[in-house]
């Protein structure tokens, strides 16, 4: 739902945070139901902004780095 969207949910103080939501078809005898899944993401996010952080940090010092980088094993 929603693909490349981002989506929020309210809390019941009213502050938001952000969701994925999932949705099946489900079919029974009374017809076509619909189920959903709401997750809460802020970890997630949050996990991928410190990534993205400590790239660019790692980025800058590779590049002000006068000797180069060297891996031994």
């Amino acid at each position: 739902m929603g693909a490349d969207l981002e989506l929020y949910g309210r809390r019941k103080d009213g502050t938001e945070f952000p969701v994925e939501i999932s949705l099946s078809p489900l079919e029974t005898g009374e017809g076509k139901l619909i189920s959903s899944a709401i997750r809460d993401v802020s970890d997630r996010r949050q996990a991928a902004e410190a990534l993205k952080a400590s790239e660019e940090r790692l980025q800058l010092a590779l590049e002000a780095a006068p000797l180069g980088v060297w891996d031994w094993t």
